[in-house]
């Protein structure tokens, strides 16, 4: 493998010093040059949240003892997950064209920096690609090359431009009108299950009932239709997952341990969506008609119920 040119690393870190220590670790495989780190604060009145956010910043200051550019951003109240994210990378990009972005659970390997690097230099000008990934949770399908291309943005360990980031819309503020215009049914030719399923999750996100950012993400993917990179091994592990408190909370199975990529890299020859690495993504980590089912059968049983109730009440 040949001598590594650094890209930029976003590092997003909150409370968790023990991930930290571990990202940190990882990252010496790669030594950047130029390092920025956002650090969310500390939740209003929670003790553990100051002494390890506090932790966090010493681990940064005593252990990236390596020569490089350290730019550090330190939140001295709590932003929440959808805000500091969005703020960090917000703080790189108003510096760099093209970085790699971290949170503090993931575990990269060594190949995911190469992989990252290679590709931002190769696909700079390419509008049509907008992240490249190194999460890849699909161990039954076998990519033939060294990644493939998908319509879903996954972003456990990713690297991405300027350019890409400036089409996020954190608002989404023409949901409202594309929802209304049938837009997934007649721009993206999408089927019912799935949007059924998207279009609850947009609509949830547009009104900021969940706390998540990654749903703006790929709303903004699929609005402009950009396309992803999917390495052809998994190469990012996220602690979260074996975790018992984690921001994750789903029953979708991402245990899947990651793979040194080989170089030189195999590059695709058709330029187009894997439809069959999609496919098998959605129906395995995003099973569409079981949760189509489960709301449409339990909302028969609540009316079920509401007739068994106003008949006893008819009776007495």
């Amino acid at each position: 493998m040949k001598k590594l040119k650094k890209t930029p690393v976003l590092l997003l870190l909150f409370n968790r010093p023990k991930y930290t220590l571990q990202l940190i670790k990882q990252l010496k495989k790669y030594l950047p040059t130029k390092i920025y780190i956002h650090c969310d604060g500390p939740r209003e009145g929670n003790i553990s949240d100051k002494k390890n956010c506090k932790r966090v910043i010493d681990i940064i200051k005593e252990k990236i003892d390596w020569n490089c550019q350290k730019n550090l951003k330190i939140q001295k109240n709590n932003l929440g997950v959808r805000d500091a994210i969005i703020t960090g990378i917000d703080f790189l990009f108003k510096k760099e064209n093209k970085g790699i972005i971290l949170e503090d659970s993931m575990l990269p390997n060594k190949s995911f920096f190469y992989f990252c690097h290679e590709l931002l230099i190769k696909y700079k000008k390419n509008k049509k690609i907008s992240i490249i990934s190194g999460f890849n949770p699909v161990i039954d399908y076998r990519i033939k090359n060294s990644y493939t291309f998908s319509e879903y943005p996954a972003i456990w360990g990713w690297a991405t431009w300027r350019r890409s980031w400036r089409l996020f819309d954190w608002k989404m503020n023409n949901w409202p009108q594309n929802k209304k215009a049938q837009w997934m049914k007649h721009k993206l030719k999408k089927t019912f299950f799935f949007r059924f399923y998207w279009e609850k999750v947009f609509q949830d996100t547009f009104l900021r009932r969940n706390k998540t950012w990654d749903y703006n993400l790929v709303y903004s993917n699929w609005f402009h239709k950009t396309w992803s990179i999917i390495p052809k091994y998994n190469l990012v592990e996220n602690q979260d997952i074996y975790d018992k408190i984690t921001t994750h909370k789903n029953n979708l199975n991402f245990k899947i341990k990651k793979k040194e990529l080989k170089f030189p890299l195999e590059h695709p020859r058709k330029f187009s969506v894997n439809t069959s690495y999609d496919e098998i993504f959605y129906k395995k980590f995003y099973n569409f008609k079981f949760f189509f089912f489960n709301i449409f059968f339990a909302r028969i049983f609540k009316k079920l119920l509401s007739k068994i109730y106003l008949k006893n009440l008819f009776d007495i």
